[in-house]
């Protein structure tokens, strides 16, 4: 995708999630440069619309650094080390205070347990070339994002959710890609939760 084009996805998501009540997403780490898309240009756009986060004075995570977790992510993926891509996983002390459930610790633990068999099955369908293939960038998929509120799906705080992200990479001369199952935002950075369906 563009820069162009992620610049007027981002800034359309971002009304749309505000036309709902939503807080604005935190998007701009995900493809189009922090200066690209203002929460002043938007409010200018849709002024009786927009909500604000508690946090929107805090800048966006710039765009490699979601791209550097992204490749460090599919480094684990090549070489069958869960442990490398754990930085792209959603940490456990926001997590223990997010989730609503009897032992957010032992929930934590469950996820990670799965992140990392995900990983491994990812490595598996690489195959034998999983060494020679190279990552090309990772895709977040701002078309499926949501606001979640608070209390549903047992959280105690709202959080933004996107599903059916991609990591695309080369192998044997063509591109392809790997998904990422679902990811939600923390302190205006992505991280997965839910690497496969």
């Amino acid at each position: 995708m563009s820069p162009r084009r992620v610049v007027i996805a981002t800034a359309c998501l971002l009304l749309a999630a505000c036309t709902k009540g939503a807080p604005p997403a935190s998007l701009l780490d995900a493809g189009a440069p922090a200066s690209s898309v203002s929460v002043d240009a938007v409010a200018s756009a849709d002024a009786g619309a927009l909500s604000l986060p508690l946090d929107a004075g805090a800048p966006p995570a710039p765009v490699d650094e979601l791209q550097a977790r992204a490749k460090k992510l599919f480094e684990a993926i090549q070489k069958d080390e869960p442990e490398i891509a754990m930085a792209m996983f959603f940490p456990r002390e926001p997590f223990l205070a997010l989730k609503d459930v009897k032992d957010p610790s032992a929930y934590w633990d469950k996820l990670v347990k799965e992140y990392k068999a995900h990983i491994h099955s990812y490595h598996k369908k690489l195959g034998k070339k999983a060494a020679e293939a190279e990552f090309e960038g990772f895709e977040l998929n701002p078309k499926s994002q949501v606001y979640v509120a608070p209390k549903k799906e047992f959280n105690k705080t709202g959080y933004n959710k996107v599903t059916k992200s991609k990591l695309r990479y080369k192998l044997k001369g063509k591109t392809r890609t790997l998904d990422v199952a679902t990811m939600i935002d923390h302190e205006s950075k992505w991280y997965v939760t839910h690497l496969k369906q």
